[in-house]
């Protein structure tokens, strides 16, 4: 469909609009119009408006593509800038390769940091190669912010002793041969000794379980997240799960859960367990399938 120009503060930098790339109405994933790269004169390369980034901030750059054969190489690039929009010289190829099935919408995509911290600006190239081939369709093309967060979980070999009537911060020192979450997934925070520090502030979902072995009837046993902020002199918060009282020879399993906690940056969460057994009771540590004690955290917004 001939339209006069391409999309709104997008570039035509290699071939010519309607006539190596138009506006589509067909297919079409999700709004009115798809892009269409036709291959006419070879290689097509559109290039999106400037994106500001942020300092310290992961983001997800992808699309949703199809294209009418498996024979062409589809390209999605990017480029970054400073603050006067000056290239830095330095480019990241997010994918460049053939789809995996012909007239099938396909997400590609990966993370993308910032190299530098004086990089503020980024722009996007969309691009397929050669002449011939068929079409390459574009339904959308996204930048999202990855947003700061963490699992950590004990698997097999790591179990952790808990002294009776103690309040302990449990380690996770075997988060690293956890199959379900890679090593430990901690995305702008930092873990040391069982410890989170969270990276940049705002409102966290917390969670956490604790699975305790086997307890003599009558024990209790308890699980709470601490939060210390650095912000307010160092001063704990805590906030607690229910406490559990064993009938008989029981292993107990201890959720705990807090929504929209405020954390500054520099402030500390660890998820912590109490009983009074009489002697030291183990934290069981899963196996290779399973995890039952873990902590995660997610920045849900801005304070």
């Amino acid at each position: 469909m001939s339209t006069p120009r391409p999309p709104q503060g997008w570039e035509m930098t290699v071939g010519t609009w309607n006539t190596d790339a138009q506006r589509a109405e067909t297919p079409v994933n999700s709004g009115a119009y798809s892009l269409e790269q036709l291959g006419v004169s070879g290689s097509t390369t559109l290039t999106s408006p400037y994106i500001p980034v942020e300092d310290n901030a992961d983001f997800w750059v992808g699309a949703l593509v199809q294209a009418t054969s498996t024979s062409t190489t589809v390209t999605l690039e990017l480029f970054e800038y400073d603050r006067d929009r000056a290239t830095s010289g330095h480019d990241a190829l997010v994918f460049e390769n053939t789809l995996d099935a012909a007239d099938t919408w396909q997400w590609i995509g990966k993370k993308y940091t910032p190299t530098s911290s004086g990089i503020r600006f980024i722009r996007v190239n969309i691009q397929r190669d050669s002449a011939g081939g068929g079409s390459v369709y574009w339904d959308r093309v996204l930048m999202e912010r990855i947003q700061p967060s963490w699992t950590v979980a004990l698997d097999s070999g790591g179990a952790q002793a808990i002294t009776t009537g103690t309040w302990t911060t449990v380690l996770f020192t075997s988060a690293a041969n956890d199959a379900h979450t890679n090593t430990m997934t901690v995305r702008q925070a930092s873990l040391s000794a069982g410890v989170i520090t969270v990276g940049p502030p705002g409102a966290y979902n917390l969670s956490g379980s604790v699975e305790l072995a086997a307890l003599s009837d009558g024990t209790e046993a308890d699980v709470r997240i601490k939060v210390t902020q650095k912000g307010g002199g160092g001063t704990p918060v805590f906030r607690y799960g229910s406490k559990v009282t064993a009938g008989g020879a029981d292993t107990l399993r201890l959720p705990v859960a807090v929504a929209n906690e405020h954390c500054w940056a520099g402030d500390t969460v660890e998820l912590q367990v109490w009983h009074n057994e009489g002697s030291n009771i183990n934290v069981t540590d899963g196996d290779a399938d399973d995890s039952f004690t873990f902590f995660s955290g997610a920045r849900i917004g801005k304070m």
